[in-house]
């Protein structure tokens, strides 16, 4: 139903044609090459020596280097609608075995400031996320006030939970750009509280049998904490969200009053009503310390002129 059809798949490439029958009437651009590329520089010199149209920014170096160049580029910036998260894992071999004061010990020793400026170093392509819902949902509240950062009480809680002195396995998407370096960082900031943290890179397709692993005994136990996000967060759509907090996608490790109260949310039509019960599930789901919500990203392109 959309406005091209996959026409051909090569080894590095996939070439959709536009339909003449597209019901919002025939794209002007005829053909769309999507090519896979490694990473890093090749891209940037495929991009720079005209190969390629199109190229994501992931950088803040990047963008001022494009941005520079405004009579060779053009740049362009929409929402993504994805919030990137930490995720404590309730089967965790350790987290499995500590408390409600551990897990917020790990996020109030989170500063996702210098995290985002590590990462992504620019406002322009991430900023501070403070809700597991992103400002692009219709229900999304402003005012959910997310976590605070707090090292002096991070460290008496990591103390009294018995977490200072453990050590955890951190996984992330090394396929996804930004994740190493937040990795690194969150890696620093739990040193503070006297907590080890293990970085495992995974490709994609090691990454989600085993952050999903909910079902899978062997592979479920294999990481305490990592990173990922949620995307699709437009509108009055709250299917992805809904998957997180009712434990359907995966085990979260929310409380059965969250993922009632989500259930709730789902089948109820008043607007009003929606916003009410979206309110306390934004509060009430931080407020259990399983998922930090870390970054709202933009999407950021440059192009040819």
């Amino acid at each position: 139903s959309g406005a091209y059809k996959v026409s051909e798949i090569n080894e590095d490439s996939f070439v959709y044609t536009a339909r003449d029958d597209y019901y919002r009437g025939t794209p002007s651009v005829k053909t769309v090459v999507m090519k896979t590329i490694g990473s890093g520089s090749t891209k940037q010199i495929e991009f720079e020596n005209g190969s390629i149209d199109y190229m994501r920014v992931t950088s803040a170096e990047d963008l001022k280097k494009y941005k520079a160049a405004s009579d060779k580029y053009n740049m362009y910036s929409v929402s993504e609608a994805r919030l990137n998260y930490l995720q404590l894992n309730p089967n965790g071999a350790v987290m499995s075995t500590l408390s409600e004061d551990a897990r917020k010990a790990i996020f109030l020793a989170l500063n996702k400031d210098d995290i985002i400026q590590f990462a992504w170093g620019s406002d322009e392509l991430a900023v501070p996320a403070n809700s597991l819902l992103t400002p692009d949902q219709s229900i999304y509240n402003k005012d959910c006030k997310g976590y605070e950062y707090n090292l002096e009480e991070a460290k008496k809680l990591a103390e009294s939970s018995g977490l200072k002195g453990k050590t955890l396995t951190y996984i992330y998407n090394a396929d996804r750009a930004n994740m190493e370096a937040v990795a690194t960082v969150v890696q620093q900031q739990l040193a503070e509280i006297g907590v080890t943290v293990n970085v495992e890179g995974c490709d994609t397709a090691t990454f989600f049998p085993r952050f999903f692993a909910s079902k899978d005994k062997e592979q479920v136990t294999t990481w305490d904490l990592g990173t990922n996000g949620w995307d699709s967060q437009r509108g009055l759509n709250c299917g992805q969200a809904i998957s997180y907090l009712t434990n359907r996608l995966c085990d979260c490790g929310y409380s059965d009053e969250v993922s009632g109260l989500a259930t709730k949310a789902m089948g109820t039509v008043d607007a009003a009503e929606k916003q009410a019960l979206w309110n306390e599930i934004q509060d009430k789901a931080l407020a259990e310390c399983w998922e930090y919500p870390l970054t709202y990203t933009n999407y950021v392109m440059v192009s040819q002129k």
